[in-house]
């Protein structure tokens, strides 16, 4: 009989790193040696880190108990400290090892192997073009269910979307997430103050808001941004009828100007949850692009649809977050009657 248990094999894959850790597959062992139970009735792999788990642990608990939450998260049930020196898997080629401050402690994230993140799967054309949709409908219902409960996700990209063998599609990584009715003051969002252009996942009004508060001009900020970021001229080409970056943030900022220089965690409040509408657009554009440079794509059912999810992408990533889709907004225009976009308290646009 299946136990479940499962013995870690030494040198296990590093499936991916960031800023805060590193993920591989099998998850490393406990100190001690204890090994680790399936999740979720899948295989399980372990985020390494020497930051403090402690929010992102919680917030993956509180994510993992709302409705339908396995089909659309895979987030980390518990955590350990990891077995010292780290012989299973060899670590070695994790960046954080060299970044350890001196007498911090390696711990283990532990969450289900739910596929590969979206941006490794997207390379196979012909297996995307099948199953995009369903992806792009996917990641909005999921949204709208996290968002329901009052939550902001925060670092949404291509490395925290995992995609099974299926096309099912499951947010990872809540570390950064906020509920928005818990900020009271900008630092309270986990988004930082710093001006940083490279970082094109974060909304455009994120990036005006650091640049009004900290004294540079909005029209050098923008300039700096599309500098780094070629997408935001690309995205003004793809869809000219839109307001340009820099004449949609100045009249947003223009018009939230008390907002956005005395109270962030106002603005936070006003317009958090569209800086996820930004960043579920932005994913499948990139997506969307690749596939439209496919010869064989145009004789594909979904490209009969192109019309419809060009100006749902369109919608998701306008540069004003008061002329940008809401989650919910944008999975009706999809998928008309869906249920989760019915229900959902974000449905207005």
């Amino acid at each position: 009989m299946d136990s479940g248990i499962i013995t870690p094999v030494t040198g296990g894959s590093l499936l991916g790193q960031g800023v805060f850790g590193c993920t591989f597959d099998p998850a490393p062992r406990c100190a001690g040696g204890p090994v680790f139970s399936r999740v979720s009735g899948l295989r399980a792999v372990g985020k390494v880190t020497y930051e403090d788990v402690t929010d992102e642990l919680g917030i993956g608990k509180a994510i993992m108990a709302l409705p339908l939450a396995t089909a659309y998260f895979a987030l980390p049930s518990k955590e350990c400290k990891t077995e010292t020196p780290i012989r299973d898997p060899d670590i070695t080629d994790c960046k954080v090892v060299e970044e350890m401050p001196m007498g911090a402690t390696f711990r283990t994230l532990i969450m289900p192997a739910a596929g590969e993140q979206l941006y490794k799967y997207g390379m196979d054309l012909r297996r995307l073009g099948e199953n995009y949709l369903r992806i792009f409908i996917h990641l909005l219902e999921g949204a709208c269910i996290y968002q329901d409960a009052g939550y902001v996700h925060n670092d949404i990209h291509m490395g925290n979307i995992l995609v099974d063998e299926r096309g099912v599609a499951r947010y990872i990584d809540f570390g950064l997430a906020f509920r928005v009715e818990d900020v009271k003051v900008w630092a309270d969002a986990n988004l930082g103050s710093k001006f940083r252009p490279e970082y094109n996942w974060q909304a455009p009004e994120v990036h005006a808001w650091r640049l009004m508060t900290g004294g540079i001009r909005l029209a050098d900020g923008v300039k700096q941004l599309q500098e780094k970021n070629p997408e935001y001229l690309q995205l003004e080409r793809q869809f000219p009828s839109r307001k340009q970056c820099l004449d949609a943030i100045r009249g947003f900022m223009l018009s939230s100007k008390a907002v956005a220089r005395e109270d962030g965690g106002a603005f936070i409040r006003a317009y958090g949850k569209r800086f996820d509408s930004w960043r579920i657009g932005l994913c499948m554009w990139f997506l969307w692009d690749d596939l439209l440079r496919s010869p064989s794509f145009m004789s594909t059912a979904l490209y009969a649809k192109r019309d419809l999810v060009r100006s749902v992408i369109s919608g998701l990533t306008e540069f004003d977050p008061r002329a940008r889709l809401s989650v919910a907004a944008a999975l009706l225009r999809l998928d008309p009657g869906n249920r989760l976009g019915s229900s959902s308290s974000s449905s207005s646009i």
